[in-house]
């Protein structure tokens, strides 16, 4: 008695030597498309947003504003604090908090601001 071989398998049989077909596409074409799909529908419904690091947030542009003359640190508003060199939101807001001071010197207590920045700010600054 001869044992079935591979060749002799029902599914291996075919009248037609054309590539099997889903919808009228290749097999590896129709499985790409779907994939891509799923894909698509996966990251459209936030899927992957855990996977993916968020971006550093962009660094706020300073407008240039130009100094009429030194800025009272403690009357200044938001605006003419940031408009200091080297100046940001953060400090600008420090400095309003930390108020009054009683000599520049006080200053260096905001968070920010050091040696150095306060030289570079004394000619911009009074009280």
């Amino acid at each position: 008695m001869r044992r079935m071989g591979i060749e002799d398998r029902d599914y291996m049989k075919s009248s037609s030597t054309a590539a099997p077909t889903i919808l009228g596409l290749p097999r590896w074409l129709f499985a790409t498309l779907l994939i891509a799909i799923m894909a698509g529908a996966l990251y459209m419904s936030g899927a992957f947003d855990k996977f993916i690091k968020p971006g550093k947030p962009a660094k706020e542009k300073k407008e240039k504003v130009a100094l009429a003359g030194p800025v009272n640190i403690n009357t200044a508003s938001l605006d003419e604090l940031k408009a200091l060199p080297d100046v940001d939101t953060k400090v600008a807001e420090d400095i309003i908090k930390k108020r009054p001071f009683k000599t520049l010197e006080d200053i260096l207590e905001v968070k920010g601001i050091g040696e150095k920045k306060l030289e570079k700010l004394r000619p911009n600054l009074t009280l």
